[in-house]
């Protein structure tokens, strides 16, 4: 990889790739590191079996898969072997061998790990803001400079953007704000704008700052680093995780509370995602169902199961309401929308954002891979569960690996799947475990179906190939080690079919971002 380049936008942009590139695996390369793993590597000339480095280094074995499919993202090493089964061997690419050279640096990840975690509350003024280390040389590969700094990078960014401590500039460069009118400690200030100015993004006087025509652009795109930073406390645990423990509590708690992540972060920027690159496509699909002359035959609720900060049910009840026939008629024939939440927080986000908006609402405790007790809470909220649409955004993927189905014959999937004490799910299992999460919906769904907006993950030779221009490998990481279940586009849609569901509609979305699918929407009803 040569110098950042481009216009300021473009510039920006690639920039903030590289930085949620490095918080995503940071930690990753530093296990491995640490571990001998990459000093192997770096010695291979023959493809080396995974099986064998996880035994030999004291690693979970599902964690080495993982972190090999991270490392084959990024272009560093290829896979071979019968990946599908679990027998994957790797060895380091062209590039890979010029960056294992340069992996001593990655020793500092833990460092600016810290570094990073005490951002949000020394901004906040609740704590001290922990020692910044010594901000990376550029060197041959300015990649790995750009990758170090990443996790502070993006939690300066996140928190800026969410704190209103640049609400001030406006997003408009040159515009010169008073240091003191900054609602931050002075001594925080100072330190954080150090790595702002070290970055390009500002220049800075005794007593004013302004952002550059590259940082005003990054202040525009600064949502994209909150899902990479509301992950940051697993993205944390993996030198734990990797070796068989954990510093953070995993998953969801007997309250169903989650230590992995930053729930309203995350729910904060999937209303974004939403609104940016699914509304439209859904509306298309949606709005139909409520255009229908007979009103009498139209949903009588929508039900959003994964509701994140309420965006979706906001939006489609206001476009149905004012593009619909049942728009004209809400009076005599109501509509209400359900958002469906196993987590408190999100719960009263939604409640909230639909609140705001005056949108007709219930909220409900449920979990996506429990639809019967969920037509039964909708029984108990006075609403007829089979005269529901119901709707989904990137949650099938969160669902609990069950594991009680019969393995396929012939799996599909390349991608990675790790069960949360670490050993490797077989392609062939989580596969059978998806296609039965559909079955069990198929008898809920028969009178208006199921629209269902999925995330998905593509073949890493396409991201690699447009390294500074996705985000794709955090997506992954974030997802891989907190054990979720993203797969291709191919293997969803075939699952969904195989269960007897047909799509009546069907988009693929964010083909652009590395030139295949990164999101489908699909409305399924059974055949």
């Amino acid at each position: 990889m040569g110098a950042i380049h481009g216009n300021p936008a473009q510039a920006a942009w690639e920039k903030l790739c590289h930085h949620i590139d490095g918080l995503a695996i940071g930690s990753t390369v530093a296990t491995l590191e640490k571990t001998g793993v990459l000093a192997k590597l770096a010695d291979a000339t023959t493809p080396l079996p995974l099986d064998a480095l996880a035994a030999a280094h004291g690693l979970k074995r599902g964690y080495v898969h993982l972190a090999a499919r991270l490392l084959a993202l990024q272009g560093w090493v290829e896979r071979s072997g019968d990946i599908l089964r679990g027998d994957t061997h790797v060895l380091p690419t062209k590039s890979g061998r010029a960056w294992l050279n340069e992996r001593a640096a990655y020793r500092a990840v833990p460092s600016w790990l810290a570094f990073a975690r005490s951002i949000a509350p020394a901004i906040t003024g609740k704590t001290p803001l922990a020692p910044m280390p010594p901000l990376p040389k550029q060197g041959g590969n300015t990649r790995i400079p750009l990758q170090l700094r990443g996790a502070a990078m993006a939690a300066l960014m996140a928190t800026g953007t969410r704190t209103g401590l640049f609400t001030p500039f406006g997003s408009e460069a040159g515009r010169k704000v008073a240091l003191a009118e900054l609602p931050a400690p002075p001594e925080t200030l100072a330190r954080v704008f150090d790595l702002l100015l070290f970055e390009g993004w500002i220049e800075r006087s005794a007593e004013h700052v302004a952002f550059t025509a590259e940082g005003a652009a990054a202040m525009t795109m600064a949502p994209q680093y909150f899902h990479s930073v509301s992950y940051l406390e697993t993205l944390a645990a993996v030198p734990e995780l990797m070796r068989g423990g954990a510093t953070v509590k995993l998953g969801r708690d007997n309250e169903n509370i989650e230590g992995h992540v930053d729930r309203e972060m995350d729910v904060r920027f999937s209303g974004l995602v939403f609104a940016r690159n699914c509304r439209d496509p859904f509306f298309e699909v949606a709005l139909p169902l409520f255009d229908n002359p007979d009103l009498s035959a139209q949903p009588c609720a929508v039900v959003d199961c994964g509701a994140g900060d309420g965006t979706l049910l906001r939006e489609l009840y206001q476009a149905i309401a004012t593009r619909t026939r049942r728009g004209a008629q809400l009076a005599r024939y109501p509509l209400t929308m359900v958002g469906v939440e196993y987590n408190r927080v999100a719960q009263d986000i939604t409640s909230a954002t639909l609140r705001d908006a005056d949108v007709p609402h219930r909220t409900l405790a449920g979990d996506i891979g429990e639809p019967a007790a969920l037509a039964d809470a909708l029984a108990a909220a006075g609403l007829a569960p089979e005269n529901v649409l119901h709707v989904s955004k990137s949650v099938i993927h969160n669902r609990n690996f069950r594991g009680y189905a019969e393995p396929i014959a012939d799996p599909l999937s390349q991608a990675v799947f790790v069960s949360p004490d670490g050993s490797l799910i077989p392609a062939a299992a989580l596969e059978a475990d998806l296609g039965a999460f559909f079955a069990a919906w198929q008898p809920h769904i028969s009178r208006h179906g199921m629209i269902v907006i999925e995330a998905h993950v593509v073949a890493p030779e396409l991201a690699a190939a447009r390294i500074g221009g996705n985000v794709l490998t955090c997506l992954e990481a974030t997802h891989g080690f907190s054990h979720q279940y993203l797969v291709e586009i191919d293997v969803h849609r075939r699952a969904a079919w195989r269960a007897g569901l047909r799509p009546y509609h069907q988009r693929d979305l964010g083909a652009a971002m590395v030139g295949a699918p990164i999101l489908s929407l699909d409305h399924y009803r059974p055949a």
